[in-house]
């Protein structure tokens, strides 16, 4: 006869207390406005800029009693944040442009009178705050209990679109930024424990980490820009403009910037032109779990299998901006400035966590914070349950350590 177990008669005891996914995306498109040659009066400012965050906690604490058991997955919390700038050339005229065919005899002006504001604004939060606490015993037949797995998922795409210009003339001054900011907050401190003489001589696998924050952003921004300061015929433009529609300057129709252009198509802005994309992506996650494991009574189905999962969470955000515009010269009266930035962080705490009692005692305490019953003596229908006094265990706001 054969020996051993026979596990299709085993108990099988599975728990999923993890396995959250948060997920942030956006694509943002930006192609209002653009031509090969832009006339400030003031100040040219441009800056690219991503900024990329991840923080978490994920100091657990296993009762010895399980030291033991198979590890699922001794893959510790990973993190990434991945950035991509990127300036493509685009011509404006596709090459098409021929400096034998002369210069513009005029000029055809589209006014704003004030300030242009082009504001991309794209904000997205995930907020999920999942700590479970939980007392399993293994019982007769299988049982599979899911007290994770949430999923919180924000998509949005954005395009706009416009119109091109020949040459664009800008009363005031220009801001232009495209800026992705993204955030992950983890805290994932488990306490799993065993209750009294728990023990089990089946198969049992336990996870308790195996986490993923991962940040990846990219702006790609179309167009070469060049500088340099401003020509007296485009200062007389702009000051002509501004008191009214006028005819163009010869000495601006006959530029070198506009060789080969038929007739020349202005936009005029009297005020500042600020164009901003910006994006900005935060997930938030509190899954610390208290998983106690307890004996039904005593010797009961001690061959039971056991798997506990309590990590194994996703955290994502993923942004795209994309600038549309022209390889350009801009000309500017006051001061010019232009910026690429990235700023990365990674913020994990190496402390005990929030269990750094004895990990015995906690579950003990988590046992009679669920039902003073649980430990209470089975006397019959006419029995008192135990008065056993609700220890003092803490907040319950666990995101709290996190937040403030």
């Amino acid at each position: 006869m054969p020996t051993g177990v026979d596990h299709s008669l085993t108990p099988m005891i599975g728990l999923e207390a993890g396995g959250n996914l948060l997920v942030n995306e956006a694509v943002l498109v930006n192609n209002w406005h653009g031509a090969p040659v832009v006339a400030a009066v003031g100040d040219y400012m441009h800056v690219n800029a991503i900024s990329q965050t991840n923080v978490w906690s994920d100091c657990d604490a296993v009762s010895d009693a399980l030291g033991g058991w198979q590890r699922l997955t001794d893959t510790p919390t990973q993190a990434f944040n991945v950035a991509t700038i990127e300036t493509i050339a685009n011509p404006a005229y596709g090459g098409q442009a021929d400096e034998g065919s002369g210069f513009p005899a005029y000029w055809q002006v589209a006014r704003i009178d004030g300030d242009l504001v082009i504001a991309n604004w794209i904000r997205q939060i995930s907020f999920v705050q999942d700590n479970d606490v939980t007392v399993m015993a293994a019982c007769g037949g299988g049982t599979t209990i899911t007290l994770g797995d949430n999923t919180a998922v924000n998509i949005a795409s954005v395009a706009e679109l416009g119109n091109y210009y020949d040459f664009i003339i800008v009363g005031g001054s220009v801001y232009h930024g495209n800026i992705i900011s993204q955030t992950n907050i983890l805290l994932d401190d488990d306490l799993v424990g065993t209750v009294g003489d728990f023990q089990t001589a089946g198969e049992a696998s336990l996870s308790t980490g195996g986490n993923l924050l991962w940040n990846q952003a990219s702006i790609t921004q179309f167009g070469t820009m060049s500088f340099g300061g401003l020509p007296p015929s485009f200062r007389e433009a702009a000051d002509k403009l501004a008191s009214g529609p006028a005819d163009a300057p010869a000495d601006l129709l006959r530029h070198e910037a506009f060789s080969g252009v038929g007739g020349l198509k202005v936009l005029y802005v009297s005020g500042n032109v600020v164009d901003l994309n910006y994006i900005s992506q935060t997930n938030i996650l509190g899954d610390a779990d208290q998983v106690a494991l307890a004996m039904d009574q005593a010797g009961a189905y001690a061959d039971a299998d056991w798997t506990i999962s309590t990590g194994t969470n996703a955290l994502v955000n993923h942004a795209h901006i994309v600038d549309g515009g022209v390889d350009s010269t801009v000309y500017a009266g006051g001061s010019v400035y232009s910026d690429e930035l990235l700023i990365q962080a990674e913020l994990i705490s190496h402390d005990s966590g929030l269990y750094t009692q004895d990990t015995n005692a906690l579950v003990s305490e988590a046992v009679v914070f669920l039902s003073d019953d649980l430990l209470a003596p089975d006397t019959g229908d006419g029995a008192t349950a135990h008065d056993g006094g609700v220890p003092d265990i803490g907040s319950a706001d666990l995101m709290q350590t996190m937040l403030s």
